[in-house]
């Protein structure tokens, strides 16, 4: 069966008629042809047109059923199944609407594109991009909110840290605190006062007057005197007591008090902290000793003592008044060395001069130690054996001076130098004996003019030689001079005879072995 039937073209490309296009499918297979045709009451549609569809192909086949079932011919269909299709341009054209039983049946054609389908593009793209933001705020918050998180959490636990190395800190430096509520009286000592105490918390503190009842009645006294003094004023204050900390230990502490105010400076709590001074207390104390001990000593010493900061005398005991003469050690204080000294030393440089040079070379070195020649109060001379070591002192650099009399050594020395001169110029003057000292080992120490000829050897090149190979060297028998060594050491003297070979030939010579004992 066909229904309405469109152009049918030959082979050769020409259109065919509907009778021809009829007649040519009958002819190919005898058979029924059933051709339904459109019957329109008015040309078109305005604005528009009708064409055949789904609809009408439907109808058309349920007809086309009915006749085959036998029914006979059906009645023609009078109202069109298809659906209206109306050009929107011709509409909009001629300012036309549709009647409301048109528009429901009706299809739009070439509708002007809606606000939607002309920014199609960039709406998509608008939503593309405020999701993508969206996303990107989200994926930042959730990171910022991370990060937060995180931050919170590592302060949280920097915070107990802190607070576990505070604690470890009072246990350490021995110290503790407590915090006083004045509103409601509540007192909590921290775990670092309770250790101090060598208690538990709660027995040193949870009341003040458990905390006071571990000081004396003067101590807790004291304590109250000092906190109401903070209420009344906001100062800190601060004091030393004892604590009693059980079994008859009593430790020293240093409590420093002050106020916590509210905004119109009145006091809302007192807190303390309470610091373990008993070893400074204890090396204090000895401290203390260990400085009158040897203040003691420095005073009392029969050997006069100074001591000189910068290049004054600022210290000095009684035995170095009595020695230059001075009633009072006042008198020499505040003084420079030099103005206890004659202009000129005894090696003819200025006093002031040498006394600086040599202060400075101890402040250097940290020692010092020389003659000096100084002038009592009467204006007679001194002369002392001086040691300048460098100490501390009042946080800065000092010189601990030390004198000695040595005046009594220096007449001894005058008279040594008189009796040597004077043996020396006797033992100068023995043309013909020559006289050979030396020291334990044999090395010359003493070596007259006629050594030199004896030996023919100058006294520059013969002191300090070994008497031993000058003797080998000019042929002396060896055996026969240790020989005489030893019997001078075991008789205190020996004689003997030796050939010595010189550059005149060999000379027979009488010698004396003789040693010299020192006391």
């Amino acid at each position: 069966f066909l229904t309405t039937l469109g152009r049918v073209q030959a082979n050769g490309g020409q259109t065919l008629s509907l009778r021809e296009t009829i007649r040519r499918i009958v002819a190919i297979r005898p058979r029924v042809v059933i051709s339904m045709e459109d019957a329109y009451l008015f040309d078109g549609v305005l604005g528009g047109f009708v064409t055949s569809g789904v609809r009408q192909g439907a109808a058309a086949a349920g007809l086309a059923g009915r006749f085959l079932a036998g029914e006979g011919m059906p009645p023609a269909i009078t109202k069109s199944p298809n659906e209206y299709l109306i050009d929107a341009r011709q509409l909009n054209g001629h300012s036309l609407r549709l009647p409301p039983e048109v528009a429901r049946d009706a299809t739009l054609l070439n509708q002007p594109p809606s606000f939607y389908q002309r920014y199609r593009t960039w709406l998509l793209a608008a939503l593309v991009l405020m999701v993508g933001l969206l996303l990107l705020s989200l994926a930042t918050f959730l990171l910022v909110l991370s990060r937060k998180n995180r931050l919170i959490q590592h302060r949280s636990e920097a915070f107990a840290e802190q607070a576990e190395i505070a604690l470890r800190a009072q246990l350490l430096a021995r110290q503790g605190s407590w915090d006083w509520d004045l509103n409601t009286g509540e007192f909590v000592a921290s775990d670092g006062l309770g250790h101090l105490c060598g208690l538990t918390t709660t027995d040193c503190g949870g009341t003040l007057d458990a905390y006071l009842a571990h000081m004396s009645a003067q101590d807790a006294e004291t304590f109250s005197t000092l906190t109401n003094e903070v209420r009344e004023t906001g100062n800190a204050q601060e004091f030393t007591h004892k604590l009693n900390v059980g079994e008859g230990e009593v430790r020293t502490v240093r409590e420093t008090v002050r106020a916590i105010v509210d905004g119109s400076g009145v006091p809302q709590r007192l807190v303390g902290t309470v610091q373990d001074v008993t070893e400074q207390h204890l090396v204090e104390r000895r401290l203390r000793e260990s400085e009158d001990k040897y203040r003691r000593l420095f005073e009392l010493s029969e050997d006069p003592m100074w001591l000189i900061v910068g290049d004054k005398f600022v210290m000095a005991n009684q035995a170095a008044s009595r020695m230059l003469g001075y009633e009072t050690m006042d008198e020499m204080l505040d003084a420079h060395p030099s103005q206890m000294s004659p202009e000129k030393q005894p090696d003819g440089r200025d006093s002031k001069e040498k006394a600086d040079e040599i202060m400075q070379a101890a402040y250097s070195s940290g020692y010092q130690r020389f003659e000096w020649l100084h002038k009592r109060k009467d204006g007679t001379l001194l002369p002392v054996e001086v040691s300048l070591t460098k100490v501390p002192y009042e946080g800065r650099a000092a010189l601990f001076c030390i004198w000695r009399d040595i005046a009594e050594i220096k007449s001894i020395q005058r008279a040594l130098e008189e009796k040597s001169l004077y043996l020396d110029g006797m033992l100068s003057a023995s043309e013909k004996v020559a006289i050979v000292a030396t020291d334990a080992e044999g090395k010359i120490q003493y070596y007259n003019p006629p050594s030199e000829k004896l030996f023919g050897l100058p006294a520059v090149k013969a002191l300090g030689a070994d008497l031993r190979k000058i003797h080998q060297g000019r042929g002396v028998d060896q055996e026969k001079s240790f020989l005489g060594l030893d019997m001078a050491r075991r008789q205190g003297e020996h004689r003997f005879t030796m050939d010595m070979r010189r550059a005149d030939g060999m000379h027979h010579v009488d010698a004396r072995i003789s040693p010299i004992f020192r006391g």
